[in-house]
């Protein structure tokens, strides 16, 4: 009985005691003045008790009728406080619902049924064990039944806050809450339930795996865009490429297969990195339409051109062939995007596995295929710069060819300095080794110095093979081999500065020299050094009019000219490598250059 009730009940007795009393005084003391005769006092004593209850009736029907009335308008005022209540629940965004004291759900809000998408909850149903519910945290954990958050508040009397749920409903809904609970208390401090307020957080949950999901995908790209830049040879980014889809992207398996010319096309697999990559280069796949092996999503692709996505792997009857190995790996969905060259034909594919139904949303799906056509342009790009330099190096030899033959066709017309320029450039590339120029300054040098007599070969054979010294008209026959050198070798497209190397070789730093007579630094650096080379080499070989000497006169005569007609530097380095090697040049280029190299202009 409620406080309300009882005080109600007192009042009424009261009421009807003290009537009672009044009535029983003041019809007693009329009765004593008016009656005289018995039969006259019991009329009187009967109407007395008639009235009597006629007063007390209507009094406690007064009373009692008030008292319901009242009771009426408290309960009217309560039902109507309860609905609005519940109509208030129901505008609020959040999910809300409360229990009774042992967990069972008494009141949900529209909220809470949207959040969990069903249309109603059984009567006194329970969290704890609902038929076909799962609780879980947001790492998959299973949540104990005294996790829920009702159930705790209703253990420990305390509210909880913030607690994270994963909740999967009859109708396979998975959604991520927080909920807050607190427990609800009779006037003698019992818990009679709780109320939870449930914070719907999937869109948020799902937006933030998106966005680290797409972090992944963007971390791929940048790791192959890296691998680009490098300029890797074809296999080794192919192998970068499947890492880094893997490894960044998060992806269960990653294989590149090139397209070959068979008649079914077959593509093979050249790299695979992630679960079952063995197993992935074992599979038979097939670009050609009609057999077993070419309906899949690579074979699509190579023939469509274009990216061609599956959702479930376990449902597309296309991927029957390959269906049991990739669901036995994980593996449920995938995309496969061509590679094309930059004339339009396909020439291999990219395929990624995930181990989610449909994982490849059109955002992910973008920047895979721009993932496929930058591997596509590193392969060409790869091919060609291959082929390039395939070229290049037929190219070399065949120059270095053409230029032997041209110095052996010197040294057949000239016999008496046969293997000069190859002595000559021995010196020269251990002049320029030891003074530090960049080596492929020094590849040109050395062909420089191979070619620097070849104006010889218009020179008269009996003037070049004459075993006495030259008149003076001979001698300046002999001087244009210079300028001829220099026009000849002009002609042709070297790399390097050549002709002016040659055309320079007999100038002198004080203008003593031919053909131009340049002075100082209007010689080139290259060609100081030849001239020094020259020079020593003519000095320590036999010539028709005279012995060979010692190294000791060539650095002589070079020590004479120091300075004046020679280039000081070069002169003390071609002085260390002698000090160190003596007079073998065979020897001089076999030591390690030294640091820092200089520039050459």
């Amino acid at each position: 009985m409620s406080p309300e009730s009882r005080d109600t009940i007192i009042r009424i007795v009261a009421v009807y005691v003290i009537t009672s009393l009044a009535w029983l005084i003041v019809s007693d003391l009329m009765l004593a003045d008016v009656a005289q005769e018995g039969r006259a006092g019991m009329v009187l004593g009967l109407a007395k008790g008639f009235a009597f209850v006629a007063v007390t009736s209507v009094v406690l029907a007064f009373v009692l009728s008030r008292h319901f009335r009242r009771l009426a308008e408290a309960e009217a005022a309560s039902e109507s406080t309860a609905t609005r209540l519940a109509a208030l629940a129901d505008t609020l965004p959040s999910g809300l619902y409360m229990t009774d004291a042992h967990g069972n759900v008494v009141f949900t809000n529209r909220a809470l049924l949207d959040v969990f998408d069903v249309q109603s909850l059984p009567p006194g149903m329970s969290f704890v064990d609902a038929p076909g519910w799962v609780f879980k945290d947001w790492s998959g954990r299973p949540i104990p039944p005294e996790e829920m958050p009702a159930q705790v508040v209703l253990r420990t009397r305390e509210p909880v806050n913030d607690r994270r749920y994963l909740v999967v409903t009859p109708g396979k809904r998975h959604a991520y809450v927080s909920a807050n609970a607190t427990p609800v208390f009779d006037d003698e401090g019992r818990p009679t339930g709780a109320i939870v307020a449930v914070n719907d957080l999937t869109r948020l949950q799902l937006q933030r795996a998106e966005l680290e999901r797409r972090g992944r995908v963007l971390a791929m790209v940048s790791a192959v865009e890296r691998a680009l830049t490098r300029g890797q040879a074809e296999q080794d980014l192919m192998n970068t490429v499947c890492r880094a889809v893997t490894d960044e992207g998060g992806y269960r398996l990653a294989a590149i297969g090139i397209v070959g010319d068979d008649p079914a096309r077959t593509v093979r697999i050249m790299a695979a990195h992630g679960v079952a990559s063995e197993v992935m280069r074992r599979q038979r796949i097939e670009a050609l339409p009609g057999g077993p092996h070419g309906g899949g999503a690579s074979g699509r692709a190579i023939r469509e051109r274009r990216a061609v996505c599956v959702p479930d792997i376990a449902i597309d009857p296309a991927m029957a062939p390959w269906r049991e190995q990739a669901l036995a790996h994980g593996m449920h969905s995938m995309v496969a995007v061509p590679l094309e060259d930059d004339r339009g034909v396909v020439f291999g594919v990219l395929s990624v596995f995930d181990g989610r139904a449909d994982a490849f949303h059109e955002s992910e799906l973008a920047l895979i295929e721009s993932l496929a056509r930058d591997l596509a342009y590193g392969i060409v790009s790869g091919r060609a710069n291959a082929a390039r330099r395939e070229a290049e190096a037929r190219y070399e030899k065949m120059l270095a060819g053409v230029l032997q033959a041209m110095a052996r066709l010197l040294e057949i017309r000239d016999p008496y300095t046969a293997g000069h320029e190859m002595r000559a450039a021995q010196i020269t590339v251990a002049i320029a080794t030891e003074m530090g120029l960049y080596a492929n300054t020094v590849e040109g040098l050395r062909i420089a110095a191979e070619l620097h007599d070849i104006g010889k070969l218009v020179v008269p054979a009996e003037i070049l093979s004459r075993p006495s010294r030259l008149t003076e008209t001979e001698l300046e026959i002999v001087k244009q081999h210079v300028s001829i050198g220099e026009e000849v070798l002009g002609a042709i497209d070297f790399p390097w500065p050549i002709a002016l190397v040659v055309g320079q070789h007999h100038e002198r730093l004080d203008g003593s020299g031919y053909p131009r007579k340049l002075t100082g630094e209007a010689i080139r650096l290259e060609s100081r050094i030849l001239a020094v080379a020259d020079v020593y080499e003519s000095v320590t070989s036999h010539r028709p009019y005279r012995p060979g000497r010692g190294h000791e006169d060539a650095m002589k005569v070079l020590r004479r000219g120091e300075g004046r007609e020679f280039d000081a530097g070069v002169v003390e380095a071609l002085d260390r490598i002698v000090s160190r090697h003596g007079g073998d040049a065979g020897l001089w280029v076999r030591y390690d250059a030294p640091e820092g190299p200089v520039a050459v202009n």
